[in-house]
């Protein structure tokens, strides 16, 4: 059971007793010197003086024990080098044999920036990250651990290491929140013994080296231009799909319309134009029928023979007659 200002009914003892033996040895010492002296009134004086010495001395030494803990400090007692618990907030009396470690038990934040790390796939990375963490067991933190804030500091580190070494590349890029996680449950498993506890853990910044950099954005940039590409030919698909729905379903004076208007529009530049109007192809196509008809099917008169067409000869009896040694038609033998 405790017992405000004091703690506990042990050192509300120790006080009443220390009250009662500084009292008596004081005043003892008082008295013992004012009777080896004859005169009533000086042994009075003497009397008095030792009386106020002694209040003298229990109010030095109450405001040396004294002591007012904020909300967010605890103060761990050691008396005779032993601990013998922690006391606050509030007013509090120590004794005078005792000493006291103030512990905070506020969060606190704990920057870690640019620490060099390994991915699974042997990429070389700088991760920068922020913990917060603060002290649950303030006895613990002084008794089982020399300096919990570096403490802390190098055992994430050292943990960060390890598990970013279990993770590829793009894995680390892409899941932040499993490492935070693991991370932290980690780190919990080894400081919850020293009486420290990690609110919150978060990578702040991870910066790979400049030839992934630069690799990542091209490959970023191939597929931007992928997309717009694909989503460019879907577009002129269903704009020609639409005019191929709208060119079979208008009729022919509309066409007609803007037939006429996009010949105002081509009339309407500066530079000089030569025009050749669609009419044009419907006058001109009888003619050429008519031309390729006459060249098909037109034949030449009988007495005239066709081109590619040889006259046959007939062959007489003077044709036959062999060549060569005959004697002539005249002479006869």
């Amino acid at each position: 059971m405790s017992v405000p200002l004091f703690g506990s009914w042990q050192d509300l003892i120790f006080w009443l007793a220390y009250i009662i033996i500084s009292l008596i040895l004081l005043m003892g010492f008082g008295l013992l010197f004012a009777h080896r002296i004859q005169n009533e009134n000086l042994q009075i004086t003497i009397t008095i003086i030792f009386g106020l010495l002694w209040l003298l001395f229990m109010f030095l030494s109450i405001k040396r024990s004294y002591n007012s803990v904020p909300e967010y400090e605890r103060l761990v007692i050691f008396r005779l080098g032993k601990c013998v618990g922690a006391k606050g907030p509030g007013p509090i009396l120590i004794l005078p044999i005792d000493r006291i470690k103030t512990v905070d038990l506020r969060v606190k934040h704990q920057e870690v920036p640019h620490e060099a790390c390994i991915t699974q796939d042997n990429v070389q990375i700088d991760v920068d990250f922020v913990f917060y963490w603060r002290i649950q067991q303030p006895i613990w933190s002084i008794t089982k651990v020399t300096d919990p804030e570096e403490s802390i500091k190098l055992l994430a580190t050292a943990l960060l290491r390890a598990v970013i070494a279990h993770f590829p590349f793009n894995d680390v890029l892409n899941r932040r929140e499993s490492i935070n996680d693991m991370l932290k449950q980690k780190i919990d498993e080894i400081s919850s013994e020293w009486g420290v506890y990690v609110t919150t853990m978060e990578i702040r910044e991870i910066k790979p080296p400049e030839e992934i950099v630069k690799s990542m954005h091209k490959q970023r940039e191939a597929e931007w231009l992928r997309q717009a590409t694909v989503i460019n030919a879907d577009a002129q698909a269903q704009a020609l799909k639409l005019l191929y729905e709208i060119a079979h379903s208008i009729d022919d004076k509309t066409l007609s319309l803007k037939y006429f208007e996009m010949l105002k529009d081509l009339g309407q530049g500066e530079s000089t134009k030569y025009i050749f109007p669609l009419e044009l192809t419907d006058l001109v196509k009888p003619l050429l029928q008519s031309i390729y008809k006459g060249d098909k099917g037109n034949p030449m008169d009988g007495n005239n023979p066709t081109s590619g067409d040889v006259p046959k000869r007939n062959n007489t009896p003077s044709e036959n007659k062999p060549i060569g040694n005959n004697p002539p038609a005249g002479n006869k033998p």
